[in-house]
């Protein structure tokens, strides 16, 4: 409980508000009300996901248990769409997988490509034309496909399955954003020394957790403090020493 009153707040900011995948389809609204009614829309949809996962969850436990145990729960979904639904069905579901798969990837693509091409690559050379620029975003969303099949076998040894997986990395990446978002919208004493700051720490820490919870094993002390306590708890603690940082880099200069 006091992980999610505490933690989760970081993590929901910066998903709903900094997030390019959602920023990116409410600056393209045609005005500033069918904005904020997507928004809006889309955090009642936001609801569903839980009652989607569990309740498949539940019934797949019921069925089949044992095949639970020995494969792991990830396969969940896969059991109950392969054995409980007819051939007509299964192919629906399947089609259905495989668009919504396509759909989110190619939000993930372009968003990278865009913030690669736009906010880095045209900053370092603003005389760049169109077609180089076009050029940069194609090999942006090349690099990013090899670092995502790169990086699939640390997935896996991360214990708590995929949904867990996620929510961690957010936790362990996402609180300085959150925490320079917030404090540039409500703190006029702010600067970007602070900022740049602030995310430079979360970039360290957050790798440091990130990569120390994949090569350590949970032990006793110190180091099963920092890389192997509840994600959740060092998610509060995280944004919480990020915003002392940026405010301290700001006050300072």
């Amino acid at each position: 409980f006091t992980g999610v009153l505490l933690g989760m707040p970081f993590t929901s900011i910066w998903y709903w508000c900094t997030d390019q995948n959602v920023v990116q389809r409410a600056l393209s609204a045609r005005s500033l009300g069918h904005a904020r009614a997507g928004t809006i829309l889309a955090g009642y949809l936001k609801v569903l996901p839980p009652i989607i996962m569990v309740v498949p969850g539940l019934i797949c436990r019921g069925l089949f248990g044992e095949e639970l145990e020995a494969s792991g729960y990830n396969v969940a979904f896969p059991l109950l769409v392969t054995r409980v639904l007819p051939s007509p069905a299964l192919g629906v579901m399947v089609a259905a997988m495989l668009a919504a798969l396509m759909s989110s990837l190619a939000s993930v693509f372009n968003s990278t490509s865009t913030i690669f091409t736009m906010d880095v690559w045209r900053h370092i050379y603003p005389n760049s034309s169109q077609q180089r620029l076009v050029l940069v975003g194609r090999c942006a969303t090349l690099a990013m496909t090899v670092t995502g099949l790169l990086w699939i076998p640390l997935v896996t040894s991360m214990s708590g399955g995929l949904y867990v997986y996620t929510h961690k990395v957010m936790a362990y990446l996402s609180p300085p954003i959150t925490v320079v978002f917030v404090l540039g919208c409500l703190w006029e004493r702010c600067n970007t020394q602070g900022a740049q700051a602030c995310l430079a720490y979360g970039l360290v820490v957050g790798l440091l957790r990130l990569l120390g919870e994949i090569a350590t094993a949970p032990q006793p002390g110190l180091a099963g403090l920092l890389f192997h306590s509840n994600f959740l708890h060092f998610a509060s603690f995280f944004g919480c020493s990020s915003a002392a940082v940026m405010a301290a880099v700001s006050l300072w200069y």
